[in-house]
């Protein structure tokens, strides 16, 4: 059985708003590729926009983990990557692992919320979700174990923000996924523009995925740009499709 999975959302960084760009996840049964684009658009207080390029994929040990939606604020000192490399605990079974995870996020997610409020930055249904794709091998003959965590906050009568957490695993069967800006991608899909070849030949899936970002590049090239990365997990490890982007923000364009 399929499962395709559409989620848009928006991302905040640092004390700028940052327009949500891609993450995609194709799972076959026997692996998984998790790619995603490079760049970002930066909405800071007052309106002023920048452009930068930026990591949204990480590794630590045996696990890739990737995210989106508000995953940093300077002023709180919240930063979903830092988060999840010092507190996710890989000596338990990721059912236990990512949950306490949320709850671990759930304050310093609301604390941030409030920051960005005093800051003067418009909080909308859209930009008060974050997730994290986490993914690791499982056993050398079972396929690897995936799950996404989200975190959502709604604001009370008082204009207080409250989040709330779910942790759920991704089907082991083949899935696709998507987070972030994604309409003109989902259209390829859908009218055969981009097929997903779920026969398990990898280069043809990598050239999907790159067709995805560039079409979606194409429609929206002030959110979605290339170069793309791309790391696949198998049984037995992780091994990195494209040259690894440093997860700093390289330069702003």
């Amino acid at each position: 059985m399929r499962t395709i999975a559409l989620i848009g959302l928006l991302l905040l960084s640092l004390s700028a708003a940052l327009q949500a760009t891609i993450l995609i996840v194709i799972q076959t049964g026997q692996d998984v590729l998790l790619a995603a684009d490079t760049a970002e658009t930066r909405t800071w207080p007052g309106g002023a926009r920048t452009r930068a390029q930026t990591c949204k994929i990480d590794q630590l040990g045996d696990m890739v983990f990737a995210w989106a939606g508000i995953t940093g604020f300077a002023q709180t000192d919240f930063d979903v990557r830092t988060a999840v490399r010092v507190t996710f605990d890989r000596t338990v079974p990721m059912d236990i692992a990512v949950p306490r995870l949320g709850e671990t996020l759930r304050p310093l997610f609301e604390r941030t919320l409030v920051a960005m409020l005093a800051a003067g930055m418009s909080l909308e249904s859209d930009n008060l979700w974050f997730a994290v794709h986490l993914v690791r091998p499982s056993h050398p003959t079972k396929s690897p174990v995936a799950w996404t965590l989200r975190l959502r906050a709604t604001l009370d009568q008082h204009g207080v923000p409250h989040a709330t957490v779910r942790a759920q695993e991704a089907p082991r069967d083949e899935f696709f996924g998507t987070l972030g800006t994604r309409d003109e991608l989902v259209r390829a899909v859908k009218d055969g523009t981009v097929q997903i070849p779920w026969d398990g030949n990898l280069p043809d899936r990598l050239t999907a995925v790159q067709k995805m970002i560039a079409v979606q590049a194409s429609a929206t090239p002030d959110r979605v740009g290339l170069p793309m990365d791309a790391v696949l997990v198998t049984s037995t490890g992780v091994k990195w499709m494209t040259p690894r982007f440093e997860c700093i923000i390289r330069y702003d364009l």
